[in-house]
């Protein structure tokens, strides 16, 4: 390891908490489209979507972010099929006051 390198490790490790957390082959438990600026959902087997939102199990979709639609077309796709979620990510944010998803991997 570089000298360099170091530093960025040392600020990666502090600055770790709002990295967001990744869930892997997990199935859509609960889909909701509440009148609100959101989309909301669950995964099976998930009891804390993200550290940011300790001991909650819901992840929220900003309608406004890039990707929203398609996101949530994924997340019917999933439920409705049963097919598993290859990925969801979480930014380490709260937007709707649950854990912000920033990607789906399907």
């Amino acid at each position: 390891m570089t000298r360099r390198s170091i530093p960025a490790v040392l600020a990666a490790l502090i600055c770790g908490t709002a990295a967001g957390t990744d869930h892997y082959s997990k199935s859509v438990s609960l889909l909701e489209a509440a009148i609100s600026d959101c989309y909301f959902f669950k995964l099976a087997d998930v009891t804390e979507s993200d550290p940011v939102t300790p001991n909650s199990p819901w992840f929220a979709i900003l309608r406004t972010q890039a990707n929203a639609k398609e996101m949530y077309t994924m997340l019917i796709t999933a439920r409705t099929t049963g097919t598993p979620l290859q990925r969801v990510i979480t930014n380490g944010t709260t937007v709707c006051g649950h854990a912000q998803v920033s990607t789906i991997d399907f």
